[in-house]
């Protein structure tokens, strides 16, 4: 692991990955129910009371029973002791959060503890949306439930006590990707616009597969033929192709101009490395503010492998300060 300057926690915590953990072992395609039963498993989430130790409140509420659109939103907010009436209470930023999982798996639970620590920490609305999944649900449907889920914040933002003015978009992996979909969709909708997005190693570009990306080995997180086959999963038969939409691979937007400002960060050892930077110098070449962050000798949900590592640690608190200038709360 030395030739690919991996950190040295990071890599620590990759040797000690059970080869059952690995992208290869883990991600059976022929059997997806499997891998995401194990995958819920192995990120259970937080319990209530777990969540409320913390001071925070976890809430579900389901949208929709006819398996169309998106299934639940999985709401964070700051338990508080006597509340006063909601038109009493100053209204709040919102995080619409996308969980990740290559668009194939994955549920909001997974990023409990992360969505805790920002609620924590800035004291916002998080809204975690838990969206159709392919291949039973190729694209648009994913992207179509994100839309849709922040058309309900939106629309909630009075009840929940949320200023619909100061909504913003995140994600990690296949989450970043459909956030940056997302944020294409609404400008392009003419409708209410996120105002930031928060971009976390965001899985954008469906041709990454056929690029070269240097200094990039395959590890057992998230390897080129994982790639691949989700990729195929959501866009089957399209993949690479002339016909596939900047909504679904935003890679492919031509335009960029008129997008929120955005955070972005990725590891210097992830498969999205090359694909990650290039959207951010071309988001800022449409003139859209963006900050841009490489954290040397990261992998691939790092943050996730190895939570207690420095390097994970500082890049929650980074992202954590970029919602909190967005949101003006900087002082």
């Amino acid at each position: 692991m030395a030739e690919a300057a991996i950190d040295p926690e990071l890599a620590a915590a990759l040797d000690r990955l059970p080869e059952s953990e690995r992208s290869v072992e883990y991600y059976d395609f022929d059997q997806l129910d499997r891998t995401r039963a194990f995958e819920a498993a192995m990120s259970p989430g937080l319990s209530r009371s777990e969540a409320e130790a913390r001071g925070v409140r976890i809430e579900d509420i389901p949208l929709n029973r006819d398996a169309v659109g998106p299934k639940r939103i999985r709401l964070y907010r700051t338990v508080v002791g006597a509340e006063p009436a909601p038109a009493a209470r100053p209204a709040l930023p919102a995080l619409l959060w996308i969980h990740g999982g290559g668009m194939v798996s994955g549920a909001p639970e997974q990023d409990d503890a992360h969505m805790t620590a920002y609620v924590r920490a800035l004291g916002i609305v998080i809204a975690s949306v838990d969206y159709r999944l392919a291949p039973e649900h190729p694209h648009p449907a994913p992207v179509d439930d994100c839309f849709a889920a922040f058309g309900w914040l939106v629309d909630h933002a009075a009840d929940l006590g949320v200023d619909p003015d100061r909504i913003a978009v995140g994600g990690s992996s296949a989450g970043g990707g459909l956030a940056a979909g997302l944020a294409l969709m609404a400008r392009d909708a003419g409708g209410p616009v996120p105002m930031f997005q928060l971009l976390v190693h965001p899985m954008l570009d469906d041709r990454t597969a056929h690029h070269s990306v240097p200094d990039v080995p395959d590890l057992g997180v998230w390897d080129r033929a994982m790639n691949v086959k989700a990729w195929d999963a959501l866009l089957p038969g399209q993949r690479a192709s002339a016909s596939v939409s900047p909504y679904a691979a935003p890679a492919r937007a031509v335009n960029l101009a008129g997008l929120p400002a955005a955070y972005l960060d990725v590891g210097s050892v992830d498969l999205f490395v090359a694909e990650d930077i290039d959207y951010a110098h071309r988001l800022e070449a449409a003139g859209v503010e963006v900050e841009l962050r490489v954290h040397a000798g990261a992998y691939h949900g790092f943050d996730d492998i190895a939570p207690d590592a420095a390097l994970s640690r500082s890049a929650e608190l980074f992202r954590i300060d970029a919602l909190r200038r967005a949101f003006g709360a900087d002082d």
